[in-house]
Order: structure tokens, then sequence, then C-alpha cells
């Protein structure tokens, strides 16, 4: 770091070497006798600067309980490993979905997906967009998807029996999907 001043006043800048993705802590103090005044007296012992670091990236998780495929609104709940502020609606990258009822703070947040078509909705959290106390920002979440499919299956009826019969009927039903 740099060090300046004279007289009594000095400055300095103090750079923690804590690792990436750890956390640690910072204490800053000046030893007794390493500087003297012009009567050759030895410095006391000074007070002393503690400073936690926290250089841990906050991850996310994002979850549904909701069954896949989906017939209606999905609902989605975002789970970061640490407690964030500035996460909101504007943060997400929905795909053929509408998002509502967002809410949510600290470390969990939830809201719905109302789907707009029959296909995939999905949901991302870009990197950077919520930060922890220390102002580290979150890394990007993982992608949810479900797909919506809210077609109603159709059903047909089919017979090789011939009608009148004295005997049990033999009938098919075909549907237009599983």
């Amino acid at each position: 770091g740099t060090f300046t001043g004279s007289g009594t006043t000095y400055t300095f800048v103090v750079t923690p070497t804590i690792a990436s993705g750890a956390t640690g802590t910072v204490v800053i103090s000046v030893a007794a006798n390493v500087a003297q005044d012009a009567a050759t007296n030895d410095n006391t012992v000074s007070n002393s600067l503690s400073y936690s670091i926290d250089k841990v990236i906050p991850t996310l998780a994002l979850t549904s309980t909701d069954p896949d495929p989906t017939n209606g609104n999905v609902t989605v709940t975002a789970i970061f490993s640490e407690s964030v502020t500035g996460f909101d609606s504007s943060d997400l990258t929905v795909g053929n979905a509408i998002v509502t009822s967002f809410s949510g703070s600290g470390t969990t947040y939830s809201f719905l997906m109302a789907p707009i078509s029959n296909n995939s909705v999905t949901v991302l959290v870009a990197a950077g967009s919520a930060q922890d106390a220390a102002g580290n920002t979150n890394s990007v979440s993982n992608t949810l998807s479900r797909t919506y499919d809210a077609i109603q299956p159709t059903v047909t009826l089919t017979s090789a029996t011939t009608s009148p019969t004295n005997g049990a009927i033999s009938v098919t039903a075909t549907f237009s999907e599983i």
C-alpha cells in the first residue's frame, strides 16, 4: 500500500491478502517503539482497527415443487447462499411467461410465472443481480424450466365389433396425447 505524511499525521493503505472465495479478519495497529518524537521518545502501542473481510460470492439456486410438465402457473423460490439486497423482478430473464407476485428479502425470494403459451417456460438470474453486505455480487443461477401444456387430450373410441351383436363389445380408446 501507500504511505504518506509528516509531523503528527500519516496516511497509509492496507490491502487485505484474504483470498478470493474466503473470509477473514484484518487487524490494523501500530506497535510500540516503532516511531520517535523529536526528543527520541518511543511511541506507545496504538488502538486497533478490526475489519471483517468477505470475498465470498453469493450463489443462487432457483427451485420449484411444481410438476414438469404442468398445466398451470409455476411457483419459483430463489434461495441465495447468504443475505443479499438489490434483487427484484427486473433481474429475472424469463422465457414464455409473465412474472407476478414477486416477494422476499435476505436469502429467500419467491415469484409466480404465468405461462404465455404451450411450450417451455424458463427463468434465469444473471450474475451481478444482487449483492451481499460486503458488495460481492451473485454468480449466475441455474436455469429453471417447466413444460407448460394446457391442451386437453381428446379421446376417440373405435370398435371392430359389428352392431347389432349378441356378445361382448371390444372397444379401443385412442388419446391425442399421453
